[in-house]
């Protein structure tokens, strides 16, 4: 993925500059965040989908009154313009909030992920042929019937300025893999998972290997058919007519049927 067409240095400079003075606090809160999404389903690898978005947090402070703004244009007049918003938003509510002074400070530090492979030291297609071969360890019995293996990159920066020299920097690189199953036997539909679209894996490529992304497809395909067999049941009401299980958690399950079907 490009970086975004921004020079950082010379934008917090900018922001600094613009930052007001004559308020009892105020902060601007730069954002981006940049996506890299591959999916392989049923053997068919899909269209690759790609995510940038950038904007800017206002907030003021000002005579116990509090506003805030926010804004995708980061010109100097986009941000005068979330200011003044912010700024109208602190005249409004003086005097009404809870608080008579501002419960923030003008913290400095800086975080950055830790990775020790980064996305960058492979092309599109190794990813792309990674999860292929993986999809294709998913397909392990003529019960299943959907199988799906998907990678996502998520970068986020963050820069907080203040106006009395507070700055934190943050830079977060993230990593979600993820393998769904979908099994059938009669009238039961049972879908297995890895992952589960958990979004919490800060790295590089390595969070695969922490998390056993390598070794999970086979363990996740030979959970998927083990369906019971229909159990009829007393008659339900109308409104419970159809039974759904779900457990969110990675190696989750759903179920549907007509009755209750027994899960791993």
């Amino acid at each position: 993925m490009a970086e975004p067409a921004l020079d950082h240095e010379e934008f917090e400079q900018r922001m600094l500059l613009l930052m007001p003075d004559d308020v009892d606090y105020a902060s601007l809160r730069y954002h981006t965040e940049r996506s890299e999404h591959l999916s392989v389903r049923d053997s068919v690898v899909q269209p690759v989908r790609c995510g940038m978005e950038a904007g800017l947090m206002v907030t003021v402070w000002d005579r116990a009154g509090a506003g805030y703004a926010a804004t995708s244009d980061l010109s100097d007049d986009g941000v005068r313009a979330a200011l003044a918003r912010a700024r109208r938003w602190a005249r409004q509510t003086a005097g009404q909030t809870v608080l008579d002074d501002s419960p923030l400070g003008h913290p400095v530090g800086d975080y950055c992920s830790p990775v020790q492979h980064s996305f960058s030291d492979t092309s599109l297609r190794e990813r792309i042929e990674l999860l292929v071969a993986q999809e294709v360890r998913l397909r392990r019995d003529d019960r299943i019937v959907d199988t799906e293996a998907s990678l996502a990159r998520v970068d986020i920066d963050s820069l907080v300025l203040t106006n009395n020299d507070g700055r934190v920097a943050q830079r977060f690189h993230n990593v979600f893999p993820n393998l769904r199953v979908t099994a059938n036997v009669g009238a039961n539909t049972q879908t297995r998972t890895y992952g589960g679209g958990a979004y919490c894996g800060q790295g590089g490529l390595e969070v695969l290997d922490r998390f056993g992304f390598g070794t999970a497809a086979e363990r996740v395909a030979d959970q998927a058919p083990r369906v019971g067999p229909h159990r009829p049941s007393a008659p339900w009401p109308a409104c419970r007519a159809s039974h759904r299980s779900r457990r969110t958690r990675p190696g989750s399950a759903e179920v549907r049927g007509s009755g209750v079907a027994p899960t791993a």
